[in-house]
């Protein structure tokens, strides 16, 4: 229906005219592939016109890493550097492929934590875990 009135209308701009005219004659090879080449030059301008807004408004993809949405998780909630490098190396340590779900289930925070501090020697970090439970679920712990 859009075309049919495209096709039909008097007062278009001169540009649209020109292409209408060409259209109606039958068109060549090359106006036709100058239109397509338009189109797609059109697409990727608007494209990457969105991925600068995108950069320029500090909005990230982490969604096809967990560890950098996990990472993003720990800057997000507001935890001392400690803290956050705490949870990264028990992450890290306890090979966790989806390190994110320690900070939404209590279960599994406790339980990676508990195993973690089972396997370390030295300083006892079971205190500062503490904290960070607390932070997170609230409440003492199990």
């Amino acid at each position: 229906m859009m075309l049919l009135m495209f096709a039909t209308e008097k007062n278009l701009p001169p540009f649209h005219q020109a292409m209408r005219d060409e259209f109606q004659k039958g068109g060549s090879y090359g106006s036709v592939l100058l239109t397509c080449i338009g189109l797609v030059g059109l697409i990727l301008a608007v494209y990457f016109l969105q991925k600068w807004y995108d950069d320029s408004q500090g909005v990230k993809d982490v969604s096809s890493s967990p560890a950098k949405l996990f990472g993003e998780l720990l800057k997000k909630l507001c935890l001392s550097p400690e803290s956050r490098e705490l949870l990264s190396q028990i992450a890290r340590d306890r090979e966790i492929a989806n390190p994110t779900a320690i900070l939404i289930s209590s279960h599994l925070f406790d339980s990676h934590a508990s195993a973690w501090v089972g396997n370390q020697s030295g300083e006892d970090r079971t205190e500062r875990l503490a904290q960070i439970r607390a932070l997170l679920f609230g409440g003492d712990g199990p």
